[in-house]
């Protein structure tokens, strides 16, 4: 059987880059505190000095006595709990989340953020606390068959404790410079978009392309653009799951959500054109001037697109 104060140990080490000790449970000091409450509870069952059969006075000191050596130990828990809150919460100084409406949207902004790494380490120490807390909860239990379980309420307890502080970490996480992209993959994108454009560029002038072709290839980069954006916007229901459980990263989703909504546009775009064109757009109007109809749908598409 694993040994949790070794798991726990061994835990702590890891994470010491990013944390302190104060932010995990006092686990052998909880387990003392159990220890100690046997003792009391024995005491009360067989004080020294009398007999072991029942007396009504016996049992009514008992019943006295029972509940306050029972309630120390639940406000030791209680006690050991916020304690760890505020030594997790002590590592968000410095680093604050605000927000304000501002008609149907809501502007947010960040004096300080946080990393990735320092988040995962810091939802990583709740975790592990859940764990530490539900043993010693599991472990008063046991030794105290005679009383109902609690070790349900007080882990209903904790999640309720602990769900404030979990939403503030993952606010500040999200600003994360790495979550959106470091210099160097933006660096990375963006001269691989340079160099098709340069290929692209050179590819139409060594054959001498039409105005009308022209419009088709800079429409396929502009078509990606938008189709780019609206993956990011669209598909988020359908792969949220696969990039919270981070079967997918934030950019293979995105990726894929774009390769598709282009092959969706190639091969359902007709039919949305045709709403479209009822009554918005009168193709009549360009008859004579295609390119000039080409080139404003190149427009839009680059305006969605960016």
């Amino acid at each position: 059987m694993v040994n949790f104060e070794e798991v726990l140990q061994k835990r702590k080490a890891e994470l010491s880059a990013h944390l302190d000790n104060s932010v995990f449970i006092d686990y052998a000091g909880m387990k003392t505190l159990i220890d100690e409450s046997v003792t009391r509870s024995n005491e009360i069952d067989n004080p020294a000095g009398q007999a072991s059969g029942p007396h009504n006075e016996d049992n009514g000191v008992e019943a006295q006595n029972v509940m306050p050596q029972e309630t120390d130990f639940f406000e030791a828990w209680n006690l050991e709990l916020q304690k760890v809150k505020v030594a997790i919460e002590r590592n968000l100084d410095g680093k604050k989340y605000c927000s304000m409406p501002c008609g149907p949207m809501l502007v947010t902004c960040s004096t300080g953020q946080m990393s990735r790494d320092h988040a995962d380490a810091l939802f990583a120490a709740i975790e592990l606390n859940r764990e530490g807390f539900r043993k010693i909860i599991k472990k008063y239990d046991k030794h105290h068959e005679d009383r109902p379980p609690a070790q349900i309420a007080r882990l209903a307890t904790f999640d309720l404790v602990m769900a404030g502080t979990m939403d503030r970490i993952e606010d500040l996480a999200m600003f994360d410079n790495r979550a959106r992209g470091s210099k160097s993959q933006k660096s990375k994108v963006f001269g691989l978009f340079l160099l098709v454009a340069v290929i692209v560029t050179v590819t139409l002038a060594s054959m001498q392309a039409t105005t009308v072709q022209v419009a088709f290839a800079t429409g396929l980069i502009a078509s990606f653009l938008t189709a780019w954006g609206n993956a990011a916007n669209d598909i988020c229901n359908s792969v949220g799951t696969a990039v919270g459980c981070k079967a997918l990263t934030l950019f293979q989703a995105v990726m894929w959500g774009a390769v598709f909504e282009v092959i969706g546009a190639l091969t359902m775009g007709p039919y949305v054109s045709k709403s479209i064109t009822k009554g918005i757009i009168i193709t009549s109007d360009y008859e004579s001037t295609p390119e000039m109809y080409a080139f404003g749908m190149v427009c839009v598409l680059f305006g969605t697109g960016s």
